[in-house]
């Protein structure tokens, strides 16, 4: 289903995957890149157990930062404001993307530990390039997975800034993937089941 959410200067859409079973499911807000595919979206709904909502934000139409990332904040809030019309459980929620929507996702726990919330259970963070503020303080954001491929331009960043995470606290798992293997079975596996166990262990206040 698709849905208007309000943001400044306009609107944008977001997309909701859900399995067919009934609610209320814990929450995937999940921040494109051009290389996202909606069919798989809805595949990974169905195996993670899991509400995908993916954010029609407006990275790479020219406008200037941080206009994408408040997209994604105003969705994230739209989310949880109309958590129980779209039967999710605002309680378990996690964020991620891939590539430039991957580096929405790191900002994004960075955006919101300043703004006093909300609560986000996990960070997922796939072939990032990963240029946060060096001087950012790490400490309380959410755990993360991340996926850095063995030849991606951004693995040496993603790596260090894993090690950044571990040092400030946060848990961070880092997934090594080989050549060409960004879509392969084993790593979309792997995602459907560390958002599955994140999100049946995870209960944060709302």
């Amino acid at each position: 289903m698709r849905y208007q959410v309000a943001v400044e200067g306009g609107a944008i859409e977001v997309v909701v995957h859900r399995p067919v079973w009934l609610g209320p499911l814990p929450c995937y807000l999940h921040l494109p890149s051009g290389y996202d595919s909606q069919g798989e979206l809805s595949d990974l709904a169905t195996e993670a157990g899991c509400a995908i909502v993916s954010v029609e934000h407006r990275l790479g139409r020219g406008l200037p930062f941080p206009v994408a990332l408040e997209d994604c904040y105003s969705a994230l809030m739209w989310l949880l404001d109309n958590a129980a019309l779209l039967e999710l459980d605002a309680t378990r929620l996690a964020v991620g993307g891939a590539r430039e929507g991957a580096d929405l996702a790191a900002a994004l726990p960075l955006l919101i530990k300043e703004r006093g919330g909300p609560a986000i259970g996990l960070q997922i963070l796939e072939l990032p390039t990963l240029t946060p503020d060096p001087a950012a303080d790490l400490a309380g954001l959410p755990p993360a997975l991340i996926a850095v491929g063995e030849a991606d331009a951004g693995r040496v960043a993603a790596e260090r800034y894993a090690r950044r995470l571990t040092k400030a606290g946060v848990p961070s798992t880092l997934h090594r993937l080989g050549p060409d293997s960004f879509a392969a079975l084993p790593w979309r596996i792997e995602l459907a089941r560390t958002l599955r166990a994140a999100h049946v262990a995870t209960r944060l206040p709302a």
